[in-house]
This record gives C-alpha cells, sequence and structure tokens, in this order.
C-alpha cells in the first residue's frame, strides 16, 4: 500500500509539472501575441505638409486611425480655410499593420494625386507611400506616408 502511495504521488508530481510547463509555454505564446498588437498599434505613419497652410509641418497618425482634413471645424483634424477645400474634404486612414495608407475624398472639388488623377469619390482608395496628394488645386498638397 505505501509503495502504490508513493508512485501516486509521483505520477502526480509529474503530472503537475507538465501541466506548469504547458502554463509556462502558453503565457509567453500571449506575451508575444500582445507585444506583436501593441508594436503594430505603436506604429506611426506619417503627413507631411508640402504646399499650403500645413507647407512643412508633419503630421503622425497611429495605426488605425484616421486624419480629417477640410473647412469646418467640428468634423475635422486639419482645418484649411480655402474655397477650393470642402467642409468634409477627405479623410486618410493608416494601417500600421500592413504599412499602407488609404484616402478617401468626399470632396465636390476632388482629391488628387500628383499625376493629376483624381481620388475616387466616397471609397478608400490604396495610395504608395511617398504619393503626394493635392486638395481641390495644388495650392494645398501632402506627402503621405515617407518623410522628404
Amino acid at each position: 500500500m505505501l509503495i502504490l502511495n508513493i508512485f501516486l504521488v509521483i505520477i502526480l508530481f509529474i503530472l503537475l509539472i507538465i501541466i506548469l510547463i504547458i502554463i509556462i509555454k502558453q503565457v509567453k505564446r500571449n506575451k508575444a501575441l500582445i507585444d506583436k498588437s501593441q508594436e503594430e498599434f505603436l506604429k506611426l505613419g506619417y503627413l507631411c505638409g508640402i504646399e499650403g497652410i500645413y507647407s512643412k509641418r508633419e503630421f503622425s497618425i497611429h495605426s488605425g486611425d484616421e486624419i480629417r482634413i477640410g473647412r469646418d471645424k467640428r468634423d475635422n483634424d486639419l482645418i484649411i480655410q480655402n474655397d477650393d477645400i470642402s467642409d468634409k474634404h477627405c479623410i486618410l486612414f493608416y494601417d500600421g499593420k500592413e504599412n499602407q495608407y488609404y484616402v478617401k475624398d468626399l470632396s465636390e472639388k476632388g482629391t488628387y494625386l500628383s499625376s493629376g488623377q483624381r481620388i475616387k469619390y466616397n471609397q478608400f482608395t490604396r495610395i504608395i507611400p511617398g504619393s503626394v496628394i493635392y486638395l481641390g488645386n495644388r495650392n494645398q498638397s501632402f506627402q503621405i506616408g515617407e518623410k522628404e
């Protein structure tokens, strides 16, 4: 009987060690996932003023956040008081996980790439980092995603 009890205690001890090892491995995996998601959240995108009221100013944008640009002071992050800018002109979205930028034009006058191509109205369009966009006319332009 004593031998059986000792054998059971040893088996229970081994099982306890195995369970602890499994728990430690799972905690390490979860910590790695949390660290990765925090890194993605902390990753910053950039919007740099080229021409206009925000010339030579740089704005950072966290992954998953938006920058709204327009004339209306209540609905926008960057306010441009100009007849060529709509109340709600455009939205810039940054996806840090994929390092991708998206622009949605909401304006009557248009949001354009430096090539002159108009960004589709009311639809997010992927923009290559380093691209320059202008709002309404070339007097209000921004570089997206890379510092000059």
